[in-house]
């Protein structure tokens, strides 16, 4: 019949139209879900290593992205203070870069465990920095040298214990005492009240270091061998110190 005709012509059309909505429905969707960073980011640890599980580094993240709505768009996100927040909450990261959705943390690698009489020992990184307490830490921290805190100040986790040209002299001396394999047992470093200095126990007696630039902290490492040399040749042990942060001039007690 007549009716029939337009009656097709107008289902054809509604058809036509419905497919053509839900067409741009599907794409609108799948730009929405291109865009969207998700919660649970890609994350690589470079540089020190882990020092947590991963589920903590995912939600101390997936929380630096909740703090602003426009992080949950790849095209609005705010990259840089979602860096900031993680560096906060990350004591051993000293980098950290959001390329949605891949987070890559960089952490300090561990150089000693701080031991304090009261207070909880943590782990402290070759930037100086105290990152983690050592019972909390995923990091093996059984071979690295011990610093015992004897300054009279309370640490605690975040603190920068020593300035980079102090951890320079650190790293420094550390090298002396490991080249070689002579050093079986970890290092034992001692954090005298004294600024800008570093005790190491030698059996009986301790070893004074200065650890500002203008005594090359080699130096002083010979002197105090030098001197070790001179002091089994004689038969003597000092009863209390060698002190070479002068490397020229020794002073023994």
């Amino acid at each position: 019949s007549s009716s029939g005709v337009p009656q097709r012509s107008i289902m054809y059309h509604v058809k036509k139209y419905a497919l053509s909505i839900v067409t741009i429905v599907l794409i609108v969707g799948a730009l929405v879900w291109m865009l969207t960073l998700s919660k649970t980011a890609s994350i690589s640890i470079e540089g020190g290593g882990a020092y947590r599980p991963a589920t903590e580094y995912q939600q101390i993240i997936g929380d630096a992205l909740d703090k602003a709505f426009q992080n949950n768009l790849k095209l609005s996100l705010q990259a840089d203070t979602v860096e900031k927040s993680i560096k906060e909450q990350l004591p051993e990261a000293y980098d950290v870069a959001v390329y949605a959705p891949e987070v890559v943390i960089t952490t300090a690698k561990p150089f000693a465990t701080v031991l304090q009489e009261s207070g909880p020992t943590m782990a402290m990184s070759d930037r100086g920095r105290l990152v983690q307490e050592v019972a909390k830490t995923n990091i093996d921290v059984t071979s690295l040298p011990t610093i015992s805190n004897k300054s009279g100040t309370q640490l605690a986790v975040g603190d920068q214990l020593f300035k980079p040209e102090e951890m320079t002299a650190l790293n420094g001396l550390q090298f002396q005492y490991t080249k070689g394999g002579s050093q079986v047992a970890p290092v034992a470093y001692i954090l005298p009240p004294a600024p800008r200095e570093i005790h190491v126990q030698e059996g009986p007696y301790i070893a004074k270091y200065s650890l500002q630039k203008d005594s090359p902290i080699a130096q002083q490492f010979g002197a105090l061998r030098a001197v070790q040399s001179q002091l089994q040749q004689q038969g003597r042990v000092p009863s209390e110190y060698i002190d070479v942060r002068l490397a020229s001039k020794v002073f023994i007690k």
